[in-house]
C-alpha cells in the first residue's frame, strides 16, 4: 500500500502517539518497545527534528527514482510553503497520502493537474505538518506522564526510553523553547498573508503550549538562575498575545517554579534561608525586583509577582519592606486567588491529569508557604483563597498530604479558620472538606473529622436572654439547652444547660463555643429533617436551600469514595427521600438541590438498589402508570403513564430555564437501578421510567432550549448509556418468551418502530467530518480518554453504534422490515447515505473503537439486510477501500480493527458480491494458450492475508491468534462460495499451502489449559479449506505443494496427534459436563472440521495417505471413547450435542472401515454404554442420534457372524431395542391419527444429515 502512495514512508508521530495511548490490553509490549526503541531520537529532537531546506536535501530529492515526478514536484512545493527540509517534505507527502488522503490514486492525478486542487492539498498538508510536530511533543509529555506510574502496563518500557532521553532532553526542549520566541515574525512580503496566519499559530500557540507543558513536567532540573532569567524575558514578551491563556499560565508556572517555593519553605522551617539558591547573589534579585515592578499590567502577572514577593520577604524582610509591599499589593489587586481557581478549572476541564496534577502541585506549595507566612485577612477576600485550595486538593494526592501536616500550618490554617465560623457560616467548611476527600482513607478522616467538632458559633442580632454573661462580657454560659428547629417534632438538644462559651462582638452578637466538642452529623440530620417540614413559603426554600445542599454535596462526595461508610450516614441519607418528595412540590423547585439528593441516592442504589428502589417510589418522583402495562403497545403509546414528580419538574422548571441538573442525575440513577439487576417486579416498576426517556426524551432532547455548551450531548450519551446497559444486561433466551413486555423488549420495539429509533440513526449519522472538526476545536491535552467535548462526542457515537447492533441482533424474526432497517439500508444519491457515512468512520483515527464499532455494524447489515454496500458507497467506494486496507495492513494498528475488518470481508465474500470483488481487485489479462490469467492488484486486501498467514510471522506481534484466525476464516470464505478466480491466484503463490497449514503441524497445550481458543477455530477452518479443495478439483489436478503438505501430514503422524487432540476435547467437555466450557462454539467447530476431514480420507486415502491399517483403526476407537464420554452424560445438553456430531464419524467410519477395525467385541461393548446413556437422555434432542447409534450396531452386526453366546450384551441389547421399538410404534400411531385429523401429511426428511454447518456461523456477540 505504501508503494502505491509513492514509495515507504516514515513512521507518522500519530500513529506513534496514538500508539501509546492504548491501553486496553490488545498491544503488545514487545511491539512497544521496538517502536521506542526505533524513535526515541526523534522524541529527543523535538521540534528540531524537522530540518530547513537544503540545496543537498533538494538534490537527492531530484535524483530519487523511487518516487513519481508529479510527486517530487509537490514535495518541492511543500518544503518552499513550509520552509521545511525537501527530503522530509516528500516523506511528510508521502504519509499524508498513506494516512489522511481521502481519494485515490486517480484522483490524486487529477488533484496535482489542477493549481487550485493542489494549493487545497499543500494546505492540508500544512495542517498535517503541524500536527505531526505537536505529535512529537505530546509523545514526548505521554512518557514523562508514565514512566513512573506503577499501574501503567508499559512502565517499564517508556522508563527506559526516559532513561535514553534525560541527559540531553532538559537543555534540548530549553533551547527550542528559546528559539521559538526568537524567531522573526512573518511578513506578508515572505511568506505571504495566508502564510503569516498559519506560521503565528501553530508556531506560537499549537507549539509553544505543549513546549511549555513538557518544560513543566521536567522542571526540577530548570532550576537554575539562567533558564529563570530567559524565561522571565519570554514572559514579558507573551504579554502582547493576551489572548492565549495556556501560553501565559503554563509560564507563570514555570516561573513560581523557578523560583523554588517549596525549597525556600523548608529553608525557611530549618532557619537556614542562605541556602537557597537566590540568597547568594543580591544584585541578580536587585535586577529582578526592577523587572518585577514593571508587571502588573494583566492578571498573568498576579502568580509571579506574589510568589517573588514571598520570596524576597522570606530571605531579606528587612531590606526590601517597600518593595515587597508594593509587589505583593499589586498581586493581590490582580486578584491572584481567582486567577489562580480559574486556571486550575480550565486544566482540570481539559483532561490533561498529569499536568494538572504538576500544576497543583505548584500551587500547592505557593498556597501553603503564602497562608504559613501571611495573615489570612490581608490576602483579601478569604471566599477566594478557599476556592483556590479546593481547585488545587482536586489533586487526589494532594488530601493525603493535607491530612499529613500540622493543622497550624499551610492550608491548616483555612481549615481552623472556617471552623471557627461553624455553623453560622456552614458552606465554606463543607466546601473545603468535599476537597479533602480523595480516596477511602480521606472519606474516613473527614467523617471522623465531623464526628468530632470542637467549634459552635451562633450570630443573634442581639443578645438572647438564656445566656448568663461574666462582668467583662466576654464570657458566657447557657441556661437552657440549645435546641434544633425547635418548633418541630425533630427538635434535639444540640448544646445542653450550663455549655460555656465566649461572646464575639462584631457588628452582631456572636456566641462561640471554643471547647465544646459534638457531633456536625446530628445537626446536619436536624436541617434536613427541619428542611423538610418547614419548606411553606417561597423564602424558606431559599434559606434552607442554601443550608441543605452542601450538607447533600459532602456526603455525595464520601459515599462515592468510600461505601463502607454509608452505614454510618444513614440517619442522614433516610431523610433524603422525604426532602426530595418536598422539595419537587414546591413553587420554583430547587433544581440544584433536588439534582444533589438524586446523586446521592444514585451512589446509594449501587450498594443496594432495590432498598432505594423500594423508598424512591414512595415519593412520587418518579413516572409510574396507574394501571399494571399488559402488552407492547400499551406500553410504546405510554398509555396512562404519570410523569411524575420528575417528569413534571423537566417540563415546567428545566426546559424553560435551559439547565438539566436533575435531568443529568435521573439518567443515572435509573441506569444503575438497571445495572443493578432488580428483581422482575422491581424491574417491571422500572417500565414507566424507561418508557419515559424513550418516548418523551430521547426523540426531542436535541430540540430543548440549553444554557451550557456540552449539556446535550451529556444527556444524549445518558440516554443510550441506559438502553445499552438494558440491551446487554438481558437473558436472550427468555426475551420474547414471557407474557408481560420486558425493559430489553421496550427498548428494541420502541428503537425499531418508533421516532426514538431515527435519533440514534441522527447520532450515527453525525459523520466523521464532524468529530474531527470538534475534536480540533477543543483544548489541547495528553490524550486523556473520556475528557472534553470531542471524547463525549465519539463515545456518544460508539454507544449509538452499540445500540444499533444489539436491537438488530435481538429483535425477533419478522417478514416485516422495521422502520429502523429500513433507515439505515435506504439508498441515497451521491454515496448520501448512512451507509456510507459508516463506511467513512474508517477514517477517524483517535479512538479506535469507533471505527471497529461502524464496521461491526455495516458488518451485521450485510448479513440481514437485502442492499448492496459497493451501491451505497458510489464514488467514493474506491477510496473507502484503499483506507481499509491501509489499516488492514499497518503493523502498528490496532487488531481489534484489523479483525473486524477481516470479518466484514468473510461476510460479504457471501452477501456482497460487488463489494468483494472490489476488495479482491483481480487483474485479468489474456494468456499465451487463449485462457485467462488472473493476479493481485496493488489495492488487493490479499496481499494483507497472505502476510496474515505467513508462517513466519506467527510468532510476531502484529499478528496475534485472534487476527490470524480471522485471515483464515476469510480464506475458508473463498473457498466456501468457491470464488474461482481469487483461488486460482491464492494457488500460485509461492508457500501458500505451507503457511495456510503450519498451524496443524504445532503442537496446543491441553483442552484444560487452552487459553486462546480461536488456535482451535483456526485449526479447525485449515481442514475445511483442504477438504474443500480437495472435493473441488479433480484428483489429478491438486497443486504438488498441497500434496506435499498432506503427505507430510501423514508421516509426520499428524492423524495420530488430531485424532487424540480431539479425543481429549471430548473428555475434557464430559469431565466437566459442558458448563465450564467457555470455548465450547470452539470444540464443535473442530470436532465438525476433524469429522469432515476424515470423511474426506475415506474416499481419497490415496491423496490423504490415510491408507495405513493400524493408523485407521486408532482413529476409529478414538473416535469411539470420545462418543462414549460424551453421550455418558445425559444430564448435559453441550455434551449431548457433542456427541452426537461424533456419533456421525463413529457411523461412517464403520461403514467405510470396516475391514480394518479388529475384533467386533472390542467395539460391541462401547457401543452398548453408548446406547444406554442415548436412552437416559432427553428422547427429542436424542431422536437421530438414537437412529445412528442403532446403524452402527447394525453395522458391527454384519461385520462377523456371531452367535448369541458371543456377545455378552445380548439380553440387554434385546431389551433397549424392544422398549425402543415400542414406543416408536406408539408415537408413529399417535402421529398417524393427529395426521388424518388435521389433514397434513408429514414430510419425510432424510435422518442421515451431519448435524453439519454449511456455513460457519459468524460471531453474533453483544457489543460493549
Amino acid at each position: 500500500m505504501a508503494a502505491a502512495a509513492g514509495g515507504p514512508c516514515v513512521r507518522d508521530s500519530r500513529q506513534f502517539w496514538s500508539l501509546g495511548k492504548a491501553r486496553e490490553g490488545m498491544r503488545w509490549l514487545n511491539q512497544i518497545e521496538a517502536e521506542l526503541n526505533k524513535h526515541w531520537q526523534r522524541l529527543l529532537e523535538g521540534l528540531s527534528y524537522y530540518r530547513p531546506p537544503s540545496p543537498t536535501s533538494a538534490e537527492k530529492v531530484k535524483a530519487n527514482k523511487d518516487v513519481a515526478s508529479p510527486l517530487k514536484e509537490l514535495g518541492l512545493r511543500i518544503s518552499k510553503f513550509l520552509g521545511l527540509d525537501e527530503e522530509q517534505s516528500v516523506q511528510l507527502l508521502q504519509c499524508y497520502l498513506q494516512e489522511d488522503y481521502r481519494g485515490t490514486r486517480d484522483s490524486l492525478k487529477t488533484v496535482l493537474q489542477d493549481e487550485r486542487q493542489s494549493q487545497a492539498l499543500i494546505l492540508k498538508i500544512a495542517d498535517y505538518y503541524y500536527e505531526e510536530r505537536t505529535c512529537i511533543l505530546r509523545c514526548v509529555l505521554h512518557l514523562l506522564t508514565y514512566f513512573q506510574d506503577e499501574r501503567h502496563p508499559y512502565r517499564v518500557e517508556y522508563a527506559d526510553c526516559v532513561d535514553k532521553l534525560e541527559k540531553e532532553l532538559v537543555s534540548k526542549y530549553r533551547q527550542q523553547f528559546e528559539e521559538l520566541y526568537k524567531t522573526e515574525a512573518p511578513t506578508w512580503e515572505t511568506h505571504g498573508n495566508l502564510m503569516v496566519v498559519i506560521v503565528l499559530s501553530y508556531s506560537c500557540w499549537d507549539n509553544g503550549i505543549p513546549l511549555l507543558i513538557t518544560l513543566f513536567q521536567i522542571q526540577k532540573p530548570y532550576r537554575e538562575q539562567r533558564m529563570f532569567n530567559n524565561l522571565l524575558i519570554i514572559f514579558l514578551i507573551l504579554k502582547f498575545l493576551k489572548s492565549q491563556l495556556s501560553l501565559h499560565f503554563f509560564s507563570a508556572l514555570i516561573l513560581v517554579e523557578g523560583m523554588d517555593i517549596e525549597s525556600l519553605h523548608k529553608c525557611a522551617l530549618d532557619d537556614r534561608r542562605e541556602l537557597h539558591q537566590f540568597a547568594q547573589d543580591g544584585l541578580i534579585c536587585q535586577d529582578m525586583d526592577r523587572l518585577m515592578l514593571t508587571f502588573g499590567d494583566i492578571p498573568h502577572h498576579a502568580p509571579v509577582l506574589l510568589a517573588w514577593a514571598l520570596l524576597r520577604h522570606t530571605l531579606n524582610p528587612e531590606e526590601t519592606s517597600s518593595v515587597v509591599r508594593k509587589i505583593g499589593g499589586t498581586a493581590i489587586q490582580l486578584n491572584v486567588f481567582q486567577y489562580l481557581t480559574r486556571l486550575l478549572r480550565s486544566l482540570a476541564s481539559g483532561g490533561n491529569d498529569c499536568t494538572t496534577s504538576t500544576a497543583c502541585m505548584c500551587v500547592y506549595g505557593l498556597l501553603s508557604f503564602v497562608l504559613t507566612s501571611l495573615e489570612l485577612h490581608t490576602l483579601g477576600n478569604q471566599q477566594d483563597v478557599i476556592d483556590t485550595a479546593c481547585e488545587v486538593l482536586a489533586d487526589p494526592s494532594l488530601p493525603e498530604l493535607f491530612w499529613g501536616t500540622e493543622p497550624t500550618s499551610g492550608l491548616g490554617i483555612i481549615l481552623d479558620s472556617v471552623c471557627g465560623m461553624f455553623p453560622h457560616l456552614l458552606s465554606p467548611l463543607l466546601q473545603l472538606l468535599r476537597a479533602l476527600v480523595s480516596g477511602k482513607s480521606t472519606a474516613k478522616k473527614v467523617y471522623s473529622f465531623l464526628d468530632k467538632m470542637s467549634f459552635y458559633n451562633e450570630l443573634y442580632k442581639h443578645k438572647p436572654h438564656d445566656v448568663i454573661s461574666h462582668e467583662d462580657g466576654t464570657l458566657w454560659r447557657r441556661q437552657t439547652p440549645k435546641l434544633l428547629y425547635p418548633l418541630e417534632p425533630q427538635a434535639v438538644a444540640l448544646a445542653p444547660a450550663t455549655t460555656p462559651g465566649c461572646f464575639l462582638l462584631q457588628d452582631r452578637v456572636s456566641l462561640c463555643h471554643p471547647g465544646w466538642h459534638h457531633n456536625a452529623q446530628l445537626f446536619f440530620c436536624c436541617s434536613l429533617a427541619g428542611a423538610g417540614h418547614s419548606l411553606s413559603f417561597f423564602s424558606d426554600v431559599i434559606q434552607h436551600c442554601q443550608r441543605v445542599k452542601p450538607i447533600i454535596d459532602l456526603v455525595h462526595k464520601v459515599i462515592s469514595t468510600d461505601l463502607s461508610i454509608a452505614d454510618c450516614l444513614l440517619p442522614i441519607t433516610s431523610r433524603i427521600y422525604m426532602l426530595l418528595q418536598r422539595l419537587t412540590t414546591v413553587i420554583s423547585p430547587p433544581v440544584d438541590v433536588i439534582a444533589s439528593c438524586v446523586n446521592c441516592l444514585t451512589v446509594l442504589a449501587a450498594r443496594n438498589p432495590a432498598k432505594v428502589w423500594t423508598d424512591l417510589r414512595h415519593t412520587g418522583f418518579l413516572p409510574f402508570v396507574a394501571h399494571p402495562v399488559s402488552n407492547m403497545s400499551q406500553m410504546i403509546s405510554a398509555e396512562g403513564m404519570n410523569a411524575g414528580g420528575y417528569g413534571n419538574l423537566l417540563m415546567n422548571s428545566e426546559q424553560p430555564q435551559g439547565e438539566y441538573g436533575v435531568t443529568v442525575a435521573f439518567l443515572r440513577l435509573i441506569t444503575t437501578l438497571v445495572k443493578g439487576q432488580l428483581g422482575s417486579t422491581q424491574s417491571q416498576g422500572l417500565v414507566p421510567c424507561v418508557m419515559f426517556v424513550l418516548k418523551e426524551m430521547l426523540p426531542s432532547y436535541h430540540k430543548w432550549r440549553y444554557n451550557s455548551h456540552g449539556v446535550r450531548e451529556q444527556i444524549g450519551c445518558l440516554i443510550l448509556e441506559l438502553i445499552h446497559a438494558i440491551l446487554n444486561l438481558c437473558h436472550e433466551t427468555d426475551l420474547h418468551s414471557s407474557h408481560t413486555p420486558s425493559l430489553q423488549s421496550l427498548c428494541i420495539c420502541s428503537l425499531a418502530y418508533t421516532e426514538a429509533g431515527q435519533t440514534v440513526i441522527n447520532i450515527m449519522g453525525i459523520g466523521v467530518d464532524t468529530i474531527d472538526m470538534v475534536m480540533a476545536a477543543q483544548p489541547r491535552s495528553d490524550g486523556a480518554e473520556g475528557q472534553g467535548q470531542g471524547q463525549l462526542l465519539i463515545k456518544t457515537v460508539k454507544l449509538a453504534f452499540s445500540v444499533t447492533n444489539n436491537v438488530i441482533r435481538l429483535k425477533p424474526p419478522s417478514n416485516v422490515v422495521s422502520p429502523l432497517e429500513q433507515a439505515l439500508t435506504q439508498h441515497g444519491a451521491h454515496g448520501n447515505n448512512l451507509i456510507a457515512v459508516l463506511a467513512k468512520y474508517i477514517y477517524h483515527k483517535h479512538d479506535p473503537a469507533l471505527p471497529r464499532l461502524a464496521i461491526q455494524l455495516l458488518k451485521r447489515l450485510a448479513t440481514v439486510a437485502p442492499m448492496s454496500v459497493y451501491a451505497c458507497l458510489g464514488n467514493d467506494a474506491a477510496a473507502i477501500r484503499d483506507a481499509f486496507l491501509i489499516r488492514l495492513q499497518s503493523k502498528i494498528e490496532d487488531m481489534r480493527i484489523k479483525v473486524m475488518i477481516l470479518e466484514f470481508l468473510t461476510v460479504a465474500v457471501e452477501t456482497q458480491p460487488g463489494l468483494i470483488e472490489l476488495f479482491l481487485n483481480l487483474e485479468v489479462k489474456d494468456g499465451s494458450d487463449g485462457s485467462k490469467e488472473f493476479s493481485l492488484g496493488v489495492w488487493s486486501c490479499l496481499h494483507a492475508v497472505l502476510e496474515l498467514i505467513d508462517s513466519q510471522q506467527q510468532d510476531r506481534y502484529w499478528c496475534p491468534p485472534l487476527l490470524h484466525r480471522a485471515a483464515i476464516a476469510f480464506l475458508h470464505a473463498l473457498w466456501q462460495d468457491r470464488r474461482d478466480s481469487a483461488m486460482l491466484v491464492l494457488r500460485t503463490k509461492p508457500k501458500f499451502w505451507e503457511n495456510l497449514t503450519s498451524p496443524l503441524f504445532g503442537t496446543l497445550s491441553p483442552p484444560s489449559e487452552t487459553s486462546e481458543p480461536s488456535i482451535l477455530e483456526t485449526c479447525a477452518l485449515i481442514m475445511k479449506i483442504i477438504c474443500l479443495e480437495i472435493y473441488y478439483v479433480v484428483k489429478g489436478s491438486l497443486d504438488q505443494s498441497l500434496k506435499d503438505t498432506l503427505k507430510k501430514f501423514s508421516s509426520e503422524k499428524r492423524f495420530a496427534y488430531w485424532s487424540g487432540y480431539v479425543k481429549s476435547l471430548a473428555v475434557h467437555t464430559a469431565e466437566t459436563e459442558g458448563s465450564s466450557c467457555t470455548s465450547l462454539l470452539e470444540y464443535q467447530m473442530l470436532v465438525s472440521a476433524w469429522r469432515m476431514l476424515l470423511i474426506i480420507a475415506t474416499s481419497h486415502a490415496d491423496i490423504m495417505h490415510l491408507t495405513d491399517s493400524t493408523v485407521r483403526r486408532q482413529l476409529f476407537l478414538d473416535v469411539l471413547d470420545g462418543t462414549k464420554a460424551l453421550l455418558l452424560v445425559p444430564a448435559s445438553v453441550n455434551c449431548l450435542r457433542l456427541g452426537s456430531m461424533m456419533c456421525t464419524l463413529l457411523l461412517i467410519l464403520l461403514r467405510q472401515w470396516n475391514r480394518e477395525l479388529g475384533s467386533v467385541d472390542e467395539i460391541l461393548g462401547p457401543l452398548t454404554e453408548i446406547l444406554e446413556g442415548v436412552l437416559q437422555a432427553d428422547q427429542q434432542l436424542m431422536e437421530k442420534t438414537k437412529a445412528k447409534v442403532f446403524s452402527a450396531f447394525i453395522t458391527v452386526l454384519q461385520m462377523k457372524e456371531m452367535r448369541v453366546t458371543d456377545i455378552p450384551q445380548y439380553s440387554q441389547l434385546v431389551m433397549n431395542v424392544c422398549e425402543t421399538l415400542q414406543e416408536e410404534v406408539i408415537a408413529l400411531f399417535d402421529q398417524t391419527r393427529h395426521s388424518l385429523a388435521s389433514g397434513n401429511a408429514t414430510e419425510d426428511k432424510d435422518s442421515m444429515e451431519t448435524d453439519d454447518y454449511s456455513r460457519p456461523r459468524h460471531k453474533d456477540q453483544r457489543d460493549g
